[in-house]
């Protein structure tokens, strides 16, 4: 997108960080419907979180790890980086 693009919709775009759930019920009506990944165990779910995204519960007696990072990407031919 353009730089234009970002700053015309910068108003929207800052509700992504804002935790007043009239701002977040505005964000979500703006918005599509949400897309949801089905999953197996054993699944990885790599996501850009330059993108707004959002995570449904689990159940409680269901084991389930999580790791926020960066996945750093220097080119074709080097190695991935994780910083945590």
């Amino acid at each position: 997108k353009s730089r234009w693009q970002f700053y015309a919709n910068a108003h929207t775009l800052s509700k992504l960080v804002d935790i007043d759930e009239a701002a977040q019920q505005e964000l979500r009506a703006r918005l599509p419907p949400p897309v949801v990944v089905p999953l197996a165990p054993g699944d990885l779910v790599l996501l850009s979180v330059q993108r707004p995204h959002a995570v449904r519960g689990w159940r409680t007696s269901c084991v389930r790890a999580s790791l926020q990072s960066f996945l750093n990407f220097g080119g074709a031919g080097e190695r991935l980086t994780l910083e945590a």
